[in-house]
């Protein structure tokens, strides 16, 4: 059966061309891309694929995002020069304030 996932790929300091985006497509094998995300996709591979392109771009920082099918599954990979820091995101809720009743 299989896990799906949404998929954003974004370069921090610049892709003027659409060339890291452009070799990530490529690399990624998927043909359903819309501008700059993947939805719904089995994209085992993500890691592995988006480290080897991070070295051809060794100056980019490539940011991955995904959000799983499962609630709470929300994640960042950060990826450059063919090393990656992957991050869960953290949901928090607000304290109570009183003075926020209405």
């Amino acid at each position: 059966m299989g896990y799906y996932t949404d998929y954003t790929v974004e370069v921090e300091n610049g892709d003027p061309f659409g060339e890291v985006l452009g070799a990530i497509k490529e690399q990624s094998c998927y043909g359903c891309w819309h501008n700059n995300q993947l939805y719904e996709v089995k994209w085992y591979e993500h890691h592995k694929d988006v480290s080897e392109v991070s070295k051809t771009f060794p100056d980019k920082l490539i940011v991955i995002g995904g959000e799983g099918e499962e609630s709470g599954d929300i994640w960042r990979e950060y990826f450059l020069n063919g090393k990656s820091q992957y991050v869960k995101a953290k949901l928090t809720f607000e304290a109570f304030d009183k003075n926020k009743l209405k």
